[in-house]
């Protein structure tokens, strides 16, 4: 660790440094222009200023928790994407990340539309009892960042808000289509009721069995902490649930069991990327195409020439459709994708 250490922080307003020492801020100083278009340096200490709205519109309640884990180079490629998405959309978010090292670097890599960049840690004491029953011990870490959304929506008088792996999940198309999905889940999911809904992530592979987190839109429309409160353990015996048991089945238990509306959609011809599937499954299904009624795994058909590379997509996840046209905005996101990758 070293000492002291300066970092540039990449917004588009201009110019900002942070000076830390032992990685603790002690200081930043940001270039500002006045009415003038003069610049004037400006000093402050972030610890002891409110960091406001990223979100330029006081009245836009929209806000993402960005949940950062990975320190790998697709990790921030993924983060990035995220993040133009929320600028598309001119709201507010928060990045749930439990490591300082990796903080500093996506604020070092990360390019931002202005310094309204705001970090969380995982709670423990807050959500200690739901996780111990939620999930095993080698799910809870994750348990934790998930029920941290919750527990801060609740005391920030959040009442909506979406949940979102950003170290791992990446649609390739423009951040304008990706705001659009995000605009039609959200009303779909008002009109319909639907207390989380969620982006079919497993939903179609595992045939309808099993609702994930993921990149999930959560209304308040439950009173999610007393259901919370009102079950135990008992869940898994209830349920059957399939063992390691996790925050996700425990989800899936509250839409079987409990009729809560945890319902799933996907996005009609659009190609996606889940790199922890790389990790955690065969390397061809990490990336899939939804079309035609149908989940593909293109890497399957392609180098395996299985044409049988694909799963129903359960007639109840809801189709959403923003006008994908074909390969146009897949080319368009590759483009910047260059950029990214090049800029380490």
């Amino acid at each position: 660790m070293k000492l002291f250490r300066k970092i540039k922080l990449k917004t588009e307003e201009g110019f900002s440094r942070r000076i830390l020492l032992c990685n603790h801020t002690i200081c930043q100083y940001d270039s500002i222009k006045d009415d003038r278009q003069k610049r004037h340096m400006q000093f402050y200490y972030p610890s002891a200023k409110k960091i406001g709205s990223y979100s330029n519109n006081p009245n836009n309640k929209r806000v993402f928790y960005l949940k950062v884990n990975r320190n790998t180079n697709y990790a921030f490629l993924c983060l990035q994407n995220w993040i133009n998405v929320v600028n598309e959309l001119n709201a507010d978010f928060y990045i749930i990340c439990d490591k300082r090292e990796l903080e500093l670097k996506i604020l070092e890599r990360i390019c931002f539309k202005n310094k309204n960049i705001k970090f969380l840690k995982s709670y423990n004491t807050k959500i200690k009892k739901y996780v111990k029953y939620m999930a095993v011990p080698g799910w809870r870490n994750a348990a934790k960042a998930h029920l941290t959304t919750f527990v801060h929506a609740r005391e920030n008088n959040i009442n909506n808000f979406w949940n979102i792996d950003a170290d791992d999940t990446m649609f390739m198309t423009t951040p304008n289509k990706v705001a659009e999905m995000i605009s039609k889940a959200e009303a779909y999911a008002t009109e319909n009721n639907i207390s989380a809904f969620s982006y079919d992530m497993w939903y179609s592979q595992e045939e309808a069995k099993h609702w994930s987190f993921g990149i999930t839109y959560t209304n308040s429309n439950v009173d999610w902490f007393k259901l919370f409160d009102s079950e135990n353990i008992e869940w898994t015996s209830k349920y059957n649930c399939q063992k390691p048991y996790n925050i996700d089945w425990f989800f899936t238990y509250l839409r079987n069991c409990r009729n809560i509306k945890n319902e799933t959609f996907y996005l009609d011809r659009v190609k996606f990327i889940h790199w922890g599937n790389f990790n955690c499954c065969h390397p061809s299904a990490a990336i899939s195409t939804w079309e035609n009624g149908k989940i593909n795994y293109p890497i399957f058909k392609y180098f395996y020439n299985d044409q049988k590379a694909s799963k129903i997509i359960p007639p109840d996840c809801v189709k959403l459709d923003v006008g994908l046209n074909d390969d146009k905005e897949y080319l368009e996101f590759l483009v910047p994708l260059f950029f990214l990758m090049s800029d380490k």
